[in-house]
């Protein structure tokens, strides 16, 4: 889908350089996910811009798929970012990735930390077969399951779990039933990874507070 966007100049920080200006006009698109295209003209008075932007049956394509793509390879330094700024860590506690993978959450664990233990069933160690008590998750989960991982992993993960998701998938009902099991979200972070569906974000919901940082409701408002 093809649009054209019109920012009335007036609106246009004069201060800001125009090349600055294109800059921070990519960013922004890039952060809706929109497949940024070109500016066609600047006047006097408008920046005409053309974009296009996902539309809704690709969106519903994506999500109706019959076979689910759900390796999506975290980036390295992000997943250092994420478990260096959300987890504080502790010499005996238990960390645990039930979806290690390539390892980009797993090698980036503290270093203090005695015990870190993994599954991947690419390796044949499966996640939903761990039983064992664990202190931290922290992972970058299957999207196409994450209500079933969701609640495995409040059988078995005793202070936080940690799990990048796509923002989409952050509902008022799955928050609800991790309340539920006693865990509330502790810290949300939103951010886009290049050619992922939409936006992600890192979740961390704890049993060590009894709160949400964010409210909602459940009512369908018409």
């Amino acid at each position: 889908m093809k649009i054209y966007w019109v920012i009335p100049t007036n609106l246009i920080n004069s201060d800001i350089r125009f090349l600055s200006f294109v800059d921070i006009t990519r960013d922004f698109f890039t952060r809706i996910n929109c497949r940024y295209k070109k500016f066609l003209f600047l006047e006097k008075k408008y920046l005409v811009i053309l974009y296009s932007i996902m539309s809704s049956k690709e969106s519903h394509m994506i999500k109706r798929r019959k076979t689910a793509n759900d390796v999506f390879i975290t980036p390295p330094k992000l997943a250092k970012s994420l478990v260096e700024k959300y987890h504080t860590p502790n010499k005996d506690d238990i960390w645990y990735d039930p979806f290690k993978n390539s390892g980009n959450f797993y090698n980036n664990y503290p270093t203090e930390i005695r015990y870190k233990v993994w599954s991947e069933i690419l390796e044949g160690k499966d996640f939903f077969e761990w039983k064992h008590p664990v202190s931290i998750i922290s992972t970058n989960p299957p999207w196409s399951i994450l209500d079933k991982v969701l609640e495995h992993s409040c059988s078995i993960c005793e202070k936080e779990i940690g799990y990048l998701i796509g923002l989409h998938a952050l509902t008022p009902r799955r928050i609800e039933n991790m309340n539920k099991h006693g865990f509330y979200l502790k810290s949300l972070e939103m951010f886009k990874v290049w050619k992922w569906y939409g936006m992600s974000c890192y979740v961390v919901f704890s049993k060590e507070i009894t709160k949400n940082i964010i409210e909602y409701n459940r009512v369908v408002w018409r």
